[in-house]
């Protein structure tokens, strides 16, 4: 599209569909070790117990689903976060906050404080 800038966000609407198919996906370079990444999805999404599971389903009632999914090439990849949810519960749930700003809250709050052991301990086992 005309004007339109890699990495921007889109919001388009359907008539007649409630359900936003909402799709966050960071690129990263240099991708040397896609355990660690395969790690980060299970703590993400992995189980019932996952970050987005736990605080979009169970803490705030949001999504319909959610998960966390890596790709990886020689150089490159990129992590993405999909959530599927009522269009009205995109930005806000009420008073609360809603999809977009908890993944936002989410995604700082794992870069700022890292993973717990228990999640670590998780993720190990989860392929097993």
């Amino acid at each position: 599209m005309r004007g339109e800038t890699v990495g921007c966000p889109r919001l388009m609407e359907k008539p007649g569909l409630s359900a936003a198919h909402l799709a966050i996906a960071f690129r990263m370079e240099q991708v040397e070790d896609r355990h660690i990444l395969a790690l980060l999805c299970h703590i993400l999404s992995g189980s019932m117990s996952a970050r987005l599971f736990s605080v979009l389903r169970e803490e705030n009632g949001l999504t319909y689903t959610s998960s966390a999914e890596i790709t990886t090439f020689s150089q490159f990849g990129d992590l993405l976060i999909y959530a599927e949810t009522d269009t009205a519960k995109l930005l806000a749930n009420g008073t609360k906050p809603g999809v977009i700003p908890l993944i936002v809250k989410l995604i700082h709050t794992l870069v700022r404080n890292g993973i717990s052991e228990k999640e670590l301990a998780t993720a190990k086992s989860y392929g097993r």
